[in-house]
């Protein structure tokens, strides 16, 4: 779907007149002084393939775009900001050749996870997805919502595109087998066209 032919559906005025970058990506965007993506609330049954596919299950997300892309993902990290026990990233992950699978943001509660765990999570090298498996973290994947996304100039830059273009995302929430919250993730996956 392009732009154009996006912005000519009725519910383009609300998106555009109701600016807000959902949590947590908006921790690093400067809503004065920025103009970030578009955010628009959908159902999982209104995204189209293959973004339903990379989209709307209870998997961690690594492992679903290195399935996707057929390459292992590698976290590039292009902001942080550590907290009292938790610890926020907004990270891409790349394949080996540096190109794009996911741009996103997520809230790590770092206190929940084992000590080397947390040095690995404080180093942002490697994906949440990839500790989970090192480690043998148990947890639940609980995808809170689903957006269709106008790409700003920053995801623009991060997935080699000219202009805006229509993308979709999920908020997903991971918890441990007590139902506490490990992480909060908003995930875009660049999807093959």
């Amino acid at each position: 779907m392009t732009m154009n032919s996006f912005l000519k559906n009725e519910q383009a005025e609300m998106v555009t007149e109701n600016l807000v970058i959902p949590y947590p990506l908006n921790i690093f965007y400067d809503d004065q002084l920025e103009e970030g993506p578009v955010f628009e609330e959908i159902s999982s049954m209104d995204m189209p393939q293959p973004q339903r596919t990379l989209l709307c299950h209870t998997n961690d997300m690594t492992p679903t775009l290195e399935k996707y892309f057929g390459e292992s993902a590698h976290l590039l990290l292009l902001d942080r900001q550590p907290g009292q026990g938790h610890f926020f990233r907004h990270i891409a992950l790349v394949d080996k050749d540096n190109n794009p699978m996911e741009v996103g943001a997520i809230k790590i509660n770092i206190s929940m996870f084992p000590p080397q765990a947390q040095k690995l999570i404080n180093e942002s090298f490697i994906p949440l997805g990839t500790i989970y498996k090192m480690f043998s973290i148990q947890h639940r994947n609980q995808p809170q919502s689903y957006y269709r996304v106008i790409s700003d100039e920053r995801i623009n830059t991060i997935f080699n595109l000219n202009d805006k273009t229509v993308l979709y995302c999920r908020i997903n929430k991971q918890v441990n087998t007590n139902d506490e919250m490990l992480a909060l993730a908003l995930e875009i996956p660049q999807s093959q066209s």
